[in-house]
């Protein structure tokens, strides 16, 4: 009869034992899993942004001379790092009218995005700035030249 007892006392303890370690590997998966699910959002949200803040600080656009009934893709730039005026006061109003077909052409669906053109302290043009800085976001930043003087474009992408 003792031995009966030892074995199920080592059966309960073994499996005990099995419990707590599947419970502590499935505890740390889950922490890697979501670990490498906020590394991977941060990622691509740095792609993102630098990937249209690119786009639109450093080409004309397509076609060249888009109107927003005609665009490919927004581009802001006369040249290298210049921003259009005209283009930026288009752009502007396309963000504000139509805000899901400019997330459409800058590849960005599914994320929110804001911009804004300091000069110094002095911000010269802003789109949709005050955000909530709980949310997952990237900016990336461009020296501009606009109507001749040195600026930074500021474009943030989040989630």
């Amino acid at each position: 009869m003792s031995k009966a007892q030892i074995f199920t006392t080592s059966l309960v303890f073994t499996l005990l034992l099995f419990i707590v370690v599947l419970g502590i590997g499935m505890k740390m998966w889950d922490y890697l899993s979501l670990t490498y699910d906020d590394a991977e959002t941060t990622r691509e949200l740095e792609l993102l942004s630098v990937t249209s803040c690119d786009l639109l600080v450093s080409t004309p656009g397509s076609p060249h001379n888009w109107s927003v009934d005609g665009v490919d893709f927004f581009g802001l730039s006369s040249g290298n790092n210049v921003i259009d005026p005209l283009k930026l006061e288009l752009f502007n109003n396309a963000s504000s009218t139509n805000y899901s077909f400019v997330r459409e052409k800058l590849d960005i669906e599914g994320y929110d995005f804001s911009y804004r053109l300091v000069n110094g302290s002095e911000v010269v043009y802003s789109y949709n700035w005050s955000f909530d800085f709980s949310r997952e976001l990237s900016k990336a930043e461009r020296i501009v030249i606009f109507n001749g003087e040195p600026m930074i474009f500021e474009l943030v992408v989040r989630k």
